[in-house]
C-alpha cells in the first residue's frame, strides 16, 4: 500500500472515530463565549444557530458536510448524550466559570433547557433529513 493511501486511511479512521464526533461537539460548545450566552438569553437566541454560524464556512463544502453528517450519524449517541440530558450539557458548559455563573440563574436554566430541545430538533433535521 502506498504511503499516500496509508495516510488517507489514517485520516478517514480519525474522521469516522467516536472521539472525532465527541470532540467536534465539545469544541463547538467550548467555542461559545460567555457574551454570546448573555446575548442569547436576553434576545432568546438559539445556540444551534450560533454554533452553525461558527462552522458555516466548513459546512458549505459538500465533502466536509458529508463527512460531518456521516460521523454524526454513526455516533449519534453523543448528540443525544448532550442534548437529551441537559445536565450533561450544563456540566460541559460549566467548565467555564463565567458561563456557569450565567447559567446558574433562573433565566439561564430556562434558556438552556429550551435550547437543548430546539438544538436537538434542528440538528436531527440537518443530520438525518437534509441532503
Amino acid at each position: 500500500m502506498s504511503r499516500e493511501k496509508k495516510r488517507a486511511r489514517r485520516l478517514l479512521n480519525l474522521l469516522f472515530s467516536e472521539e472525532f464526533v465527541k470532540s467536534l461537539i465539545e469544541r463547538s460548545v467550548y467555542g461559545i463565549e460567555p457574551e454570546w450566552i448573555i446575548k442569547a438569553i436576553n434576545e432568546n437566541l438559539d445556540p444551534y444557530d450560533l454554533i452553525f454560524n461558527h462552522f458555516s464556512s466548513y459546512l458549505k463544502n459538500p465533502y466536509y458536510r458529508f463527512v460531518v453528517k456521516f460521523a454524526m450519524r454513526k455516533y449519534w449517541k453523543w448528540v443525544e448524550h448532550y442534548l437529551c440530558d441537559v445536565k450533561n450539557l450544563y456540566d460541559l458548559l460549566s467548565k467555564n466559570e463565567e458561563i456557569k455563573k450565567i447559567l446558574d440563574t433562573k433565566e439561564g436554566i430556562e434558556w438552556l433547557n429550551r435550547s437543548c430541545v430546539n438544538a436537538y430538533k434542528k440538528l436531527y433535521k440537518w443530520v438525518w433529513l437534509s441532503k
